[in-house]
């Protein structure tokens, strides 16, 4: 049987881990609130598809980037002296 020194901690670690549990719900509701807001996704599902289309449009970028920096390197590399 429980006694009341027993069943006082046990309630206030309940307690404790409700105002977590409660902080933890606010916080996935603002983070999903700026994550409609800033880029229109309502789900993270919509959210890790956009991210995925967004690293390839990056990576294509940065080859083109790597591709013309080539080209300019070989076309004025002696006017620059190196």
């Amino acid at each position: 049987m429980m006694n009341v020194e027993e069943f006082l901690a046990l309630k206030s670690r309940v307690e404790e881990a409700q105002q977590e549990a409660d902080k933890a719900t606010g916080a996935l509701e603002e983070t999903m609130r700026r994550l409609k807001s800033s880029f229109g996704y309502t789900t993270l599902v919509e959210a890790k598809k956009g991210l995925a289309k967004l690293e390839r449009v990056l990576a294509a970028k940065e080859k083109e980037y790597r591709k013309q920096e080539q080209a300019f390197e070989e076309q004025w590399n002696e006017m620059l002296g190196e």
